[in-house]
């Protein structure tokens, strides 16, 4: 077939303004061995849409489908009494593991008592205080390095200022209603 005859095709289906009978005529040439390597993506398509077409469901499928949907639903009661068990043994897994992980903590020895690790690593207070500072300046510089790219956010914020007029210009606008009205009336009473 000619290739610019399946170009023009391929053209039209993809716009979804192709016949039936040109739809077959492009499955058919597709289906053919030895179809030009420009049109390879087409024809892995329009062999997965045969493969897709060939799947059928078994016979009971749409009657099974039905009478699920036709079925009334669960009652009401039911569903509260789900609910209900559901929530009485959640509430007790809750408590069996809040139980287990308390007797795991009791027993542990490896748990470090706050008592024992809290110690002063200084002799002399002074000498902490300026070790403090340092770690406080030293995280400050840190903090700060990383806020330099924002002072141009000031720019945007200027950008900005006049969307402020689409505002005022919308108050205006609401302003007018009423003139358009007026003149939709005018037209109604108009005279011919």
């Amino acid at each position: 077939m000619d290739p610019k005859r399946i170009r023009s095709l391929l053209e039209r289906y993809y716009e979804g303004q192709t016949t039936l009978e040109e739809e077959a005529e492009l499955r058919a040439f597709f289906r053919q061995a030895d179809v030009p390597d420009e049109f390879m993506s087409e024809k892995e398509m329009f062999a997965f849409c045969d493969e897709a077409y060939a799947v059928q469901p078994d016979k009971g499928f749409e009657e099974r489908i039905m009478t699920s949907l036709l079925a009334p639903a669960m009652p009401r009661q039911h569903h509260r009494a789900l609910r209900r068990q559901w929530t009485f043994t959640l509430a007790v897994a809750a408590s069996l593991l809040v139980l287990v992980v308390s007797v795991w903590i009791s027993s542990n020895d490896r748990i470090v008592r706050p008592s024992a690790t809290l110690a002063d690593t200084y002799d002399d207070p002074e000498e902490a205080l300026m070790k403090t500072k340092e770690t406080l300046y030293a995280v400050s510089q840190i903090m700060n390095s990383g806020t330099g790219n924002l002072k141009h956010l000031g720019r945007f914020s200027d950008g900005m200022k006049p969307m402020e007029n689409l505002a005022t210009m919308e108050r205006g606008l609401e302003k007018l209603k009423p003139v358009s009205k007026f003149s939709e009336a005018v037209k109604l009473f108009k005279i011919k």
